[in-house]
């Protein structure tokens, strides 16, 4: 499946079956699908069936990494992050693009609540949002004034790091 990986992704129905398959992946696995579909991470990202299976991928090398999954686990997740960095404008302004971006900030948030002082460790996790935080301050004003770019600027503002705010 893995030259068709990307195709799949997009499709409809097997969407679902990419998603399953990333949940049971190990990290070499896991790091085998990134660089597959790396090249088209961003159209599959815009994409109304790939947008779920991308995010299930983020969960899943995420959860690699903050299980000390070591540095295959973060180079990859490194990977993913320089690929949608190169569009994250659009990416955070599309309504599919947009699950995608918050899917990191999610995962990576740095409270449960915008007043609760930051988790243990959020300072490094930050790294992996940082691209985020660097977009929306830098097109405050496109990214805000759009309605999915203003759902993850929000997103910033609730779940950011103290060395974070926008």
């Amino acid at each position: 499946m893995m030259p068709i990986l990307a195709d799949v992704m997009t499709n409809q129905f097997g969407n679902y079956l990419c998603q399953k398959i990333i949940e049971a992946a190990d990290p070499e696995i896991l790091q085998a699908v990134v660089a597959q579909i790396l090249p088209r991470l961003v159209d599959v990202s815009l994409n109304i069936h790939g947008t779920r299976a991308v995010q299930t991928l983020i969960d899943k090398v995420a959860a690699n990494v903050l299980c000390g999954g070591g540095m295959l686990a973060h180079n990859t997740l490194v990977q993913v992050i320089a690929a949608l960095n190169r569009e994250v404008v659009e990416l955070t302004m599309d309504m599919h693009g947009n699950h995608v971006i918050q899917a990191f900030l999610m995962i990576f948030r740095a409270s449960h609540h915008p007043a609760d002082q930051d988790l243990a460790g959020s300072e490094m996790t930050s790294q992996y949002t940082q691209f985020i935080f660097d977009a929306c301050m830098q097109n405050c004003v496109e990214i805000g004034m759009h309605k999915h770019g203003c759902c993850v600027m929000q997103r910033c503002l609730e779940k950011g790091t103290q060395s974070q705010k926008l």
